[in-house]
């Protein structure tokens, strides 16, 4: 039910496991697009850096900066790739 699912969505978003959180989120969308609630997204995207995101979104929508850095880093704000991209949203200093 959605109820189970959102349930799962707070544990996995309340250990960390964002990996689980997101998977279970899409599927909850996928089974009930109808029913789906915001609160399956603040669940899947609960971060230490969604509030400066906020702060600092002026020009994009802050639940696209964070699905970029959880693409990008898994949220690790000390990734760095062999191409020099840094930081939560990979990008080159350049």
């Amino acid at each position: 039910s959605l109820e189970e699912m959102l349930y799962w969505v707070k544990l996995f978003s309340f250990n960390k496991q964002l990996d689980y959180t997101i998977r279970l989120v899409s599927r909850s969308y996928i089974l009930n697009p109808e029913k789906f609630s915001f609160n399956f997204i603040e669940y899947a995207y609960n971060t230490d850096y969604k509030k400066e995101f906020e702060k600092y979104s002026n020009l994009a929508d802050p639940y696209l900066m964070l699905s970029l850095s959880k693409q990008e880093s898994g949220f690790n704000p000390k990734a760095q790739s062999p191409a020099r991209a840094k930081g939560l949203m990979q990008i080159i200093p350049s």
